[in-house]
């Protein structure tokens, strides 16, 4: 009595507070899923999931996105999109929302971020300016636990993602301009045409294909005799012992 409860005891109390008010937020809203700024399927059961997907453990945070024109482009999108089977919950939350998140930081650098959706002349100029601006492992880091990675080359597949991200985010609103008007309104937003999209998809480089058989990943003789030599340790518990005779390797 008169004491403070532990910080462990805190932190639990506010990852067990955070999952209600999340679910009581879910019962209050009228609309579809993807209207809130909080998704997780542990408190709200109508988000898709596919049948053996294990990510319903773990939600995402539309409210990450701090400009609301994109915040709201990218809700309506993906959530059509899930909701489609076109993607998965694991691609939405693990990549897709941190590829706009990083499109988000990277519009607050403009005087206006809607001069994204202006002339779709300059569209490529700005998906370039955007690879370069990506291409910086600081610049890409979205949470604190990614910090030892700050210095780790990015990828070019890993760039490509979040360009055709973008790209198929306007491609999206191009192709349902109507919805486009219900949901974001009669602006600069909705008139996104295909040329914005296109200027995007052609910032995305072709990466050469790599033959996965290399010095790397040969596996030699001697090495492959042994895999089914010992296969019958698979079926034995934890502590048993089984003698395998191997190979004897040549001179």
């Amino acid at each position: 009595m008169g004491r403070l409860p532990p910080h462990g005891s805190i932190a639990r109390l506010r990852v067990i507070f955070r999952f209600s008010r999340l679910a009581l937020l879910v019962r209050c809203s009228d609309g579809p899923w993807w209207i809130l700024d909080e998704w997780h399927p542990r408190c709200d059961p109508s988000i898709p999931l596919s049948e053996h997907e294990p990510q319903a453990h773990y939600g995402c945070s539309p409210s990450r996105i701090s400009h609301p024109w994109l915040r709201e482009a990218v809700k309506w999108c993906l959530g059509t999109q899930l909701e489609a089977g076109i993607l998965r919950w694991s691609t939405v939350s693990q990549e897709r929302m941190r590829c706009f998140v990083r499109f988000d930081r990277w519009l607050s650098a403009f005087s206006d971020p809607l001069d994204v959706l202006g002339d779709p002349a300059h569209a490529v100029q700005l998906a370039a300016a955007f690879r370069r601006w990506d291409s910086d492992p600081a610049n890409r880091l979205t949470r604190r636990s990614e910090r030892r990675f700050a210095h780790k080359p990015v990828h070019p597949r890993q760039i490509n993602d979040d360009l055709r991200a973008v790209a198929e985010l306007f491609a999206f609103v191009a192709a349902n301009p109507a919805e486009a008007r219900q949901v974001l309104g009669v602006d600069p937003r909705s008139r996104v045409t295909d040329a914005h999209a296109a200027g995007w998809f052609r910032q995305v480089s072709r990466i050469p294909h790599q033959r996965d058989l290399n010095d790397e990943h040969y596996v030699d003789d001697h090495a492959l005799a042994q895999i089914p030599a010992a296969l019958p340790l698979l079926g034995f518990g934890r502590y048993p012992h089984l003698p395998v005779r191997l190979p004897v390797r040549g001179p």
